[in-house]
Parts: structure tokens; C-alpha cells; sequence
């Protein structure tokens, strides 16, 4: 990984926004910031909208699919797989954890849910104080919701192709618009310390599930 003595990574109180375009490593990462978090303490959900069997995140051993009407109260890894339709129904699941709290939550793609999904800007605002984490990852910041950028702790920002997305990124989080990286590098932004870097890649995928499955309690058949 990056030089980790230097920076400081999320955790279980932190909102954390990564981005950057498909083939960018951005998914990868996500999924080892994901790796280092709390599923053994509480439950965290992994929102996958776009259910593609080779992602990473669709790799996860032992990892529980849950539907609209659940609300994991054990700790683990769930997965709730909505349609690009299911706006309405997200919107209320995403009420009902505001409602639960103590669950932490994994977007693996943040746009389908718009820039005014109401439940979802309230959990980026006020989630903090019910302990409820929250990982998004987009490759179009230009299109989601200003939550992600005005409440992140912490940016990942991956390659990104589009002009537009970079003037985006350029102005929130202040890294310049013709930033050029290595494949699968990032630059760091840490908003309490103000301080950011350039980081490696994660580690490799093998690795990744290696230390989930590891930090996984074992499987209950009740949520």
C-alpha cells in the first residue's frame, strides 16, 4: 500500500468518497478500505447497483444478501442488490438504517441514487452522531449528490477521463485538473488534517478477500 505511516485511513465515524473512471483501480481500493473497517463489531451493507459478477466486492466469501424489508442487526457483511428503478424502495431502506443507525454502509456506485435522494443526504449529514459509516465510489462526481464532497473525511481520487469531472473534483477537493497518475494510483486528501499525497495501489485481490474472510464472524442463518 501507500506510505501508511503518513496518512490516516477511514474509520468506523468517517464518511469517505472515491473516484475516478472504470479501469482506474478505484473499485480495487475501495474494497481493501472496506477490508479495514468494523464488519466484525457491526454490520456493514455493500449497495450494488451494478451486480457485475467480476467485481471484487461480488467475490467476497461468506458475504449475506438481503432484501428491502432488512435491517442486519449481527455483525458481518450483507449486500443488497437494487435496479436502477428501485429509487423509491432505496430510498426507503436507506430510512429505515437512518432510523436503526449503527450500520455501516459500502456504495459501490453512488450515481444511481441521484443528487437528491432525501435519505441518503441525510445519512451523509447526520449519520455521523448514529454511527453510521458510510463508503461511496463513483466515476461521475459531476452527477451525485454534494454530500459526498461537503461531508467526506477523507477522498480517494482515481484517474479520471472526462474534463468536466476533473474541473469538478479541481474545485472541491483542490487537486489540479491536468493531475497525472501511475495505473491504479490515487491521490489522498484528508479533510481534518488538510494534508494530502499521492498513494500505490492497494494490495493485490487475493489478499483483500484473504483478510475479509479473516475479520468475518461466522455465518448465522438471522440477520
Amino acid at each position: 500500500m501507500a506510505n501508511e505511516t503518513k496518512v490516516r485511513f477511514p474509520g468506523p465515524s468517517n464518511r469517505t468518497t472515491v473516484i475516478g473512471r472504470t479501469g482506474s483501480g478505484k473499485s480495487h481500493f475501495a474494497a481493501w478500505l472496506l477490508s479495514i473497517q468494523n464488519f466484525d463489531e457491526m454490520p456493514w451493507v455493500i449497495i450494488d447497483f451494478k451486480d457485475e459478477s467480476t467485481d471484487i466486492i461480488n467475490q467476497i466469501p461468506r458475504v449475506q444478501s438481503i432484501g428491502f424489508d432488512d435491517v442486519p442487526e449481527r455483525p458481518g457483511l450483507y449486500i443488497i442488490k437494487p435496479m436502477s428503478s428501485d429509487t423509491d424502495a432505496i430510498e426507503q431502506w436507506l430510512w429505515k438504517v437512518f432510523s436503526h443507525g449503527n450500520i455501516g454502509l459500502f456504495f459501490d456506485e453512488v450515481f444511481p441514487l441521484g443528487q437528491h435522494n432525501e435519505a441518503f443526504n441525510t445519512i451523509m449529514m447526520q449519520g455521523r452522531s448514529r454511527m453510521i459509516p458510510v463508503i461511496v465510489c463513483t466515476q461521475r462526481p459531476t452527477n451525485i449528490s454534494v454530500y459526498c464532497f461537503s461531508e467526506a473525511s477523507f477522498y480517494f481520487v482515481f484517474d479520471l477521463t472526462k474534463k468536466r469531472d476533473r474541473q469538478t473534483v479541481s474545485h472541491e477537493i483542490g487537486i489540479p485538473q491536468d493531475y497525472n497518475l501511475p495505473e491504479y494510483h490515487s491521490y489522498y486528501y484528508d479533510v481534518g488534517k488538510k494534508t494530502s499525497t499521492k498513494l500505490l495501489p492497494a494490495p493485490r485481490e487475493g489478499e483483500i478477500l484473504t483478510a475479509i474472510e479473516a475479520k468475518l464472524p461466522p455465518t448465522r442463518r438471522t440477520l
